[in-house]
């Protein structure tokens, strides 16, 4: 991911810059279920919704075993064409896959400042960070941690031809090199983070949170 060429220099928080956004996601860790939400099942995949308003989109990873600590090893590339001074929210979502009935949403975490965040990053490439995991039941107040996702995340710039010419790729996922000792080899840092939502009864109440 650092390979990547940064054209131009990044402006603050990347504000009328087009480009294309990588976010790398490894692996869960101590995911806590209730059993009320689905028992037994040890599959597991990853969603991720970018974007603004009405043109907000959403890719979905492969189905992995590995219960609460599933190994994705996972890229989701997406264009950022819009010109909107809006900071998007990026939303990692885990849930957990069922053969007999719905599946369940296992948790989740909202990064509002990931823009600005990646622009004060060496390379525009962040390190493996470990992001807090929320749950928030029907019954809940508030979100409650309910384990962590180790991700990265990297900015390619790119010229006004690249997206004028239709030379771009269209927003996709791939799988990263499998690798037996990747645990061993990405450690990842715990994300040092500020908590923003506090309107009490809204979704996302306690898991919109500010990187710093």
């Amino acid at each position: 991911m650092a390979n990547h060429q940064v054209y131009p220099p990044p402006p603050s928080e990347f504000r009328g810059i087009r480009g294309v956004m990588h976010v790398e996601v490894l692996r869960a860790s101590g995911i806590k279920v209730r059993r009320m939400i689905g028992y037994g099942s040890r599959e597991r995949y990853v969603i991720i919704r970018y974007g603004h308003g009405h043109g907000r989109k959403s890719m979905t990873s492969q189905v992995h075993h590995g219960g609460n600590s599933t190994m994705w090893n996972v890229t989701f590339v997406y264009n950022i064409i819009s010109r909107s001074v809006e900071t998007p929210t990026l939303q990692l979502e885990i849930w957990k896959k069922h053969k007999s009935r719905d599946d369940h949403l296992v948790g989740f975490v909202s990064v509002a400042n990931l823009h600005r965040y990646i622009s004060q990053s060496e390379n525009l490439c962040t390190p493996y960070l470990w992001l807090p995991v929320f749950y928030k039941g029907e019954k809940d107040s508030t979100a409650q941690q309910r384990g962590e996702i180790l991700v990265r995340f990297f900015f390619e710039a790119q010229e006004e031809s690249y997206f004028g010419d239709n030379r771009h790729r269209d927003d996709h996922f791939f799988p990263n090199a499998e690798t037996k000792s990747v645990d061993i080899v990405v450690q990842g840092v715990r994300a040092k983070y500020t908590t923003l939502d506090t309107t009490a009864g809204t979704p996302s109440h306690g898991a919109l949170i500010s990187l710093k």
